[in-house]
């Protein structure tokens, strides 16, 4: 595990059972929440500058850009956020959907903040990376590469 990301990993271990827990916690979070405490802190531990992250972009609930300006064609990668639980089977053909509308294709993360799934643009958008925070195994580091800004 990078050491970047090793406090999101503590993170996501000392939280994920919560959100589960509805007498605890209480409702489980939304996906802005989410995106707000695990997907953005993610992506600046793996290099990716404030600006070249853009939050609700073109309905896209996160857009990674190799370049500005913030345009489709710059575009990395998107992600997709969900709460906890929600994985909805719809999750990918939304993100592809916001794809379709802009005109390129580009890599997809579905997260739901713990758990990451890549979708590869140039595999049909199958999933070619997972990584879970709050169980990090060693083909995690596979999502990480991918999501590294170069």
């Amino acid at each position: 595990m990078p050491d970047a990301i090793a406090k999101l990993v503590g993170l996501a271990q000392d939280l994920h059972s919560l959100y589960w827990s509805t007498e605890y916690f209480g409702d489980r979070p939304c996906e802005d929440e989410l995106v707000a405490h695990f997907v953005i802190p993610l992506l600046r531990a793996l290099g990716w500058p404030p600006e070249r992250i853009a939050v609700k972009w073109r309905h896209v609930d996160v857009a990674a850009f190799h370049s500005l300006p913030r345009e489709p064609e710059h575009c990395s990668f998107i992600i997709e956020a969900k709460r906890p639980g929600g994985w909805p089977e719809d999750a990918l053909a939304q993100a592809r959907g916001y794809l379709d509308d802009m005109g390129v294709a580009c890599n997809v993360v579905l997260t739901d903040g713990i758990r990451y799934h890549v979708c590869g643009a140039d595999r049909g958008f199958e999933r070619i990376a997972y990584a879970n925070l709050a169980r990090p195994r060693q083909s995690a580091t596979k999502v990480f590469e991918l999501l590294m800004r170069t």
